[in-house]
Parts: structure tokens; C-alpha cells; sequence
């Protein structure tokens, strides 16, 4: 009896070794597949899309960005991160990632989309090029108002800061502007390029408050009280008359275009120069007007490369 309870013994060991081998197999398995290339392609894609959903471009660019290094022949990256570009109107990324993406997996959907880029490139050079002539042949008219009629309409602006050109950047009737010349010269290098005239004014909240709503409303007035054209780019910046005496300025600012301008400056690249004013005005280390000229250069910085 003995030896057959030894023997018994004996199988049950040897079955549970088997077992064991078959559990670690098994689990090398799951492992190993659950960390293959194809597995972490389509968690970056889904991740992509996720982004996508709740408007995160930043991240779903990311996520894209991730999958092509994955797999470089990955037609779907490529693609979906063409779009996200399109969406910004950044149409000269959008052709540089596509026509990565051609070489790499020959797909005629990419090809197409490409072809559909290349055709909104020309379309915005040659929008880009009637703004410019059309401010080359209408200078004069683009200028504030006649002096007979504009001499009291903008009296309750002064003082104003003449430009080489005549025209005027800088409307500061609170005295916050500590940059005038810099300021300036960043917002004269703005007309150039892109033949829109930049005007930046300050205000008191008092000024505006008691007969507007929202500053917005004021802007707006400004605007089409002072100029004949819709090539301007008026920004208002507004401030409580005790600003220097509080911990905390609750400071406020609006920006109004006219339609001519819309073609360069386009819903993403306003958004540019809003975030950086909008960052730059809430560091105590950085002056109102250095704010208006980091912001301009920062739209400048991208203009160049796509005007």
C-alpha cells in the first residue's frame, strides 16, 4: 500500500510541474503580446482620438506624433494629424506631414489630401497678395479719417503716437505704455508684412463702463468711429483708475478686426497673439506694453512663415 501512495505522489508532483510550465508559457504569451508594436499603434490612435473628441490638439498631436514612430508606414497618423493642421489653417504643416507620410506608405489617400492642401496654400498666397496690393492702392484711404471729420471724433483719445507713416499704433491715455519706440517698431514690422494697421489704446475702466456693458461694445465704437477702412487691428486694453494702488489689477482687453483682415488674421492666429498677451499681462515681472510687443512678436514669428 505504501508504494502505491508513493507512486501517487510522484504523479501529482510531475502534473503540477506541467501545469506550472504551461501557466509561465501562457503568461510569456499574454505578456509578450500585450507589448507588441501593433498593440501600442492602436492605444496612440485611440488615444489620438480621445484628444480629438474634447479638442486637445496639443496632446492628440502628441499621441500621432507617437504612433508614426511606432510605424512609420501608419497611413491613419498621418492623416489624422494632417487634419489637426488643417484645422489651424497651418497648411504648410499639413503638406510637410503629408508629403512625409507619401514617402513612406505610397497611399493614394494621403496623395489626395495633400493635393487638397497644396490647393488651400494657393488659395491663401493669393488672398494674402489682394490684401497687399489692395493696401498698396488705397494707402491714403486707409489712414484715419479726414482731419475735418475725425478732429472730434478722436479728441476724446488723445494723446496720439504717430507712426513714420502717418498712421497711428499707440493710443495711450492712461500712461501704462513704458515702450513706445520698441513698441512701435514691432507693431510697424506687423504693417509691413502683412499690410493690416495694428492700433493699440489704453483706457480706464470709467472710461467705457457707464455707457457699455462689456468693453467689447466700446471697441467696437472706436472702431468704426475712427476708421474709414476694414484693414485695422484694434486691440483695447482697460484698467481700474486705482490699479497701482491694489494687490491685484483685474485688468481687461478686446480686440477688434475689420473683415479685410481675415484672410492672415484668422481665428488660430489671433488665438496666437491673445494666449501670449494674455500669459505675458499676468506676470508681475512684465509691463503692460512689453506685453503688446512680446505678443506681436510672437505673431510675427509665425506670420513670417506663413504670409
Amino acid at each position: 500500500m505504501e508504494t502505491k501512495k508513493t507512486m501517487n505522489k510522484k504523479w501529482i508532483i510531475i502534473i503540477a510541474a506541467i501545469a506550472a510550465v504551461v501557466c509561465i508559457v501562457v503568461a510569456a504569451v499574454i505578456f509578450v503580446t500585450g507589448n507588441s508594436p501593433e498593440r501600442k499603434l492602436a492605444e496612440q490612435l485611440d488615444l489620438a482620438e480621445g484628444y480629438l473628441s474634447e479638442l486637445d490638439y496639443e496632446n492628440a498631436i502628441v499621441a500621432y506624433e507617437a504612433a508614426i514612430e511606432i510605424d512609420p508606414g501608419c497611413r491613419d497618423a498621418y492623416l489624422g494629424l494632417a487634419d489637426i493642421y488643417i484645422e489651424q489653417e497651418d497648411y504648410d504643416e499639413a503638406a510637410k506631414i503629408l508629403e512625409e507620410g507619401l514617402a513612406q506608405t505610397d497611399s493614394s489617400a494621403i496623395l489626395r489630401k495633400l493635393e487638397e492642401v497644396e490647393e488651400l496654400l494657393a488659395e491663401k498666397e493669393e488672398l494674402a497678395e489682394e490684401i497687399i496690393l489692395s493696401q498698396e492702392d488705397s494707402v491714403e484711404e486707409s489712414l484715419l479719417p479726414e482731419e475735418e471729420e475725425s478732429s472730434e471724433e478722436i479728441s476724446e483719445f488723445a494723446p496720439w503716437v504717430e507712426a513714420d507713416d502717418g498712421d497711428v499704433y499707440i493710443v495711450d491715455n492712461i500712461g501704462v505704455i513704458d515702450n513706445e519706440d520698441s513698441l512701435n517698431e514691432v507693431m510697424q514690422e506687423f504693417e509691413d508684412l502683412t499690410g493690416i494697421y495694428p492700433c493699440v489704446m489704453t483706457v480706464y475702466d470709467s472710461d467705457w463702463n457707464e455707457d457699455y456693458e462689456e468693453l467689447w461694445q466700446y471697441a467696437y465704437d472706436v472702431y468704426i468711429n475712427t476708421y474709414s477702412d476694414e484693414l485695422h487691428f484694434l486691440i483695447v486694453y482697460s484698467e481700474p483708475e486705482n490699479a497701482a494702488e491694489l494687490d491685484f489689477v483685474n485688468w481687461a482687453w478686446e480686440g477688434i478686426q475689420g473683415d479685410e483682415t481675415d484672410p492672415i488674421l484668422t481665428e488660430y492666429n489671433v488665438r496666437i497673439f491673445g494666449d501670449a498677451l494674455h500669459t505675458d499681462l499676468l506676470r508681475d515681472n512684465v509691463s503692460v506694453g512689453e506685453a503688446f510687443e512680446n505678443a506681436f512678436e510672437k505673431i510675427l514669428q509665425y506670420l513670417f512663415f506663413s504670409v
